[in-house]
């Protein structure tokens, strides 16, 4: 059983991993060069950097069809709209080893996906690269990069850092009809929560003009209760105190947990943070006498606070996840002593401790993996302690496998 357990539990937790490589293939269409839309599937990656080339499928289990720039118009996805188009792009390092003295902008024409960030009468859009944003407003149906370069400048023989900030006067004209255009663009900075700041302001003055603005992803969160078994084995390094903790020790165990998702990755990242009772218990009985007998009894109760980071991946309706995190617990009740009885009597003679000093804090780390299907989860867990042990010579590893249900409210 000791063999079986770690066995099962490692082949779960690759079966769990492998699914991360998966495909995500959700709701969407492609804009045909003909202007035709085309309704379907896209394999969407929550992409950090502008994709060059998507995937889509337009019914279940059909072969992949790949796009790229130059064959669609644009696309739709997990309300995310991409635009092709033919750019230039501003390919400066922002690495401050690799700063150029000048600030003239190094220019490279491409051909892209542009992310949509505003549309309508004024319209900005972003095209992410190596870790590097290109911000472009649509002008006379053309794509303008609005320019922004970091570079080095040489004040008074002392090296320092400039900007060349043309994009603040390319706003200024661009959205000249919004009043307050001028005191809007004061320290606003080139990164996406500024400009989409500027723009929202703009459209909050005409919100009429607007047809579309991507929408930031917020998390959610949820509390749940779990509740299931425990299998504890315990590994003492003095052999006399070892042999008193044979096989393993079978408890009911459950928590009450607070998931927090994260709005970033489609969802898929957590944070939990929960609050668990386990126990475990070992008890062996030797014949000292032909009336009397030696109790030892091993025992723990522990409420743990758990805090875990969580992935999870869809099949269909049912979600697959894998979590880690650390676990850290408090003795609410122990049983850590030998004691000898009159057989018939059960009177108790003598009650010793096994130990002088025990540890009521215990530290340990999380594996676990498990499915999950609307409110419902069931988990298979891992949980290693160093145990209650103070003294450097004497080890007392803990080692739990849990199988959990669990309901999110």
């Amino acid at each position: 059983m000791k063999k079986v357990l770690p066995s099962f539990f490692i082949l779960i937790l690759i079966f769990s991993i492998k699914s991360i490589a998966q495909q995500n293939y959700q709701p969407g269409y492609v804009i045909a060069i003909n202007g035709d839309t085309i309704k379907g599937w896209i394999d969407y990656r929550n992409w950090k950097n502008n994709p060059k080339i998507i995937k889509f499928i337009h019914e279940k289990n059909a072969n992949p069809v790949k796009y790229s720039p130059n064959s669609i118009k644009g696309f739709k996805v997990s309300d995310e709209v991409y635009i092709s188009a033919a750019i230039k792009k501003e390919i400066s390092s922002l690495e401050v080893k690799w700063l150029e003295d000048n600030p003239t902008l190094n220019l490279k024409a491409d051909t892209v996906f542009l992310k949509t960030l505003y549309a309508g009468t004024k319209s900005l859009l972003v095209y992410s690269f190596k870790s590097k944003n290109n911000f472009y407003i649509v002008n006379n149906n053309k794509f303008k990069l609005l320019h922004y370069k970091k570079y080095i400048k040489n004040i008074n023989g002392k090296k320092g850092y400039a900007e060349n900030k043309n994009y603040l006067g390319q706003l200024s004209i661009y959205l000249q009809d919004y009043p307050q255009i001028k005191s809007d663009l004061k320290k606003i900075r080139y990164a996406k929560s500024d400009l989409m700041k500027v723009f929202r302001n703009y459209y909050d003055f005409y919100p009429n003009d607007l047809r579309y603005f991507k929408k930031e992803k917020k998390g959610n969160s949820k509390f749940g209760l779990k509740a299931g078994i425990s299998s504890t084995y315990l590994d003492i390094s003095r052999s006399n105190l070892d042999k008193l903790t044979p096989g393993n020790s079978i408890k009911i165990s459950g928590a009450v947990y607070y998931e927090l998702v994260l709005p970033w990755y489609l969802q898929k990242w957590s944070i939990v943070n929960e609050l668990l009772i386990s126990s475990y218990k070992f008890e062996t009985t030797t014949e000292i006498f032909n009336n009397q007998s030696s109790i030892s009894e091993i025992g723990y109760t522990y409420i743990n606070l758990n805090n875990l980071v969580q992935f999870k991946y869809p099949f269909g309706p049912v979600y697959v996840f894998v979590n880690a995190g650390m676990s850290n617990g408090w003795v609410l009740k122990e049983a850590f002593h030998s004691k000898v009885v009159e057989n018939e009597s059960n009177e108790i003679i003598s009650d010793t401790p096994l130990l002088r000093d025990t540890r009521k804090y215990e530290q340990g780390f999380i594996l676990g993996t498990g499915i999950k299907y609307n409110d419902f989860s069931f988990e298979l867990r891992l949980q290693k302690g160093n145990g209650m042990s103070y003294y450097e010579n004497l080890n007392t590893i803990s080692t739990r496998y849990f199988l959990l249900l669990g309901y999110a409210f």
